[in-house]
C-alpha cells in the first residue's frame, strides 16, 4: 500500500486496535487497495480498523466510484465518518471505521494544504466477558448407551453398567461448544473480483 501505513495498537485489556492512513491516487482503484490491506489484515479484525485520509472519492457527488466504494464498504461491515467538506465543495477525506468502534464527533481545521485537517472522535468499545458454557457431549452420550447394551441381559443389569461407564467419564460428559467461524465469503468474493479495476 504505497503512500499508506497501517499501525497496531494492543491495549492492556487485549483489545488490538488498527489504524491505517491512507492516501489513494486516481491511478489506483478501490479494489486494489482494499485487496492490499486484505493480503495484511485478516477480514475478522477489520471490525477493529480505522482506516483514515484521502480517498480521492467525492462522497458529495453521485459516481460510478463512489457507488462501487459505498458497495465495498457495506459487504465488509464497515462505516462511513466524515464531516461535510474538505477541500472547496468536495468531500474527499474521510474515515471508515469497524463494529467496535461508536463515532462521537468530527471537526476540520485550515491548514496550509488545499484540504482541511480533520480531527475524528472514536469512542472503543469495551470488551464484554465471554459467557462460558457446557452443551451435552452427544457423541459420548450415544457412545454409552451403546456401550451400557453389550452383554446386558436385562434392564437392570442395563442401568448397572450405565452407571459405571457414566461414573468413569463424568468429566467428559458437557463439552464446550466451538465460536461460530466468521463467514467472509461475500467479502472475500468482492475483495478478489476486478469489477472495479479501472476505478
Amino acid at each position: 500500500m504505497k503512500d499508506s501505513l497501517l499501525t497496531k495498537f494492543i491495549f492492556k485489556n487485549h483489545i488490538q486496535l488498527f489504524i491505517l492512513n491512507v492516501y489513494r491516487s486516481n491511478a489506483n482503484s478501490i479494489g486494489t487497495l482494499l485487496n492490499e490491506l486484505y493480503a495484511k489484515l485478516p477480514l475478522e479484525l477489520w471490525k477493529n480498523l480505522i482506516a483514515v485520509g484521502d480517498w480521492n472519492i467525492n462522497m458529495n457527488e453521485d459516481s460510478e466510484i463512489k457507488a462501487t466504494f459505498l458497495r465495498y464498504i457495506k459487504s465488509l461491515g464497515m462505516k462511513i465518518l466524515a464531516p461535510t467538506a474538505t477541500r472547496k465543495e468536495a468531500l474527499l477525506d474521510f474515515a471508515i471505521y469497524g463494529t467496535k468502534f461508536d463515532p462521537e464527533n468530527t471537526e476540520c481545521y485550515d491548514s496550509a494544504s488545499d484540504h482541511q485537517i480533520v480531527e475524528y472522535t472514536l469512542r472503543i468499545q469495551s470488551p464484554t466477558k465471554k459467557l462460558r458454557f457446557k452443551i451435552p457431549n452427544i457423541v459420548l452420550g450415544r457412545n454409552l448407551t451403546l456401550n451400557s447394551f453389550v452383554e446386558a441381559k436385562n434392564s437392570k443389569q442395563f442401568l448397572e453398567k450405565f452407571r459405571n461407564i457414566k461414573a468413569q467419564c463424568s468429566n467428559s460428559l458437557r463439552i464446550t461448544p466451538r465460536p461460530k467461524i466468521f463467514d467472509n465469503n461475500l467479502a472475500t468474493l468482492l475483495l478478489k473480483s476486478d469489477l472495479d479495476t479501472n476505478l
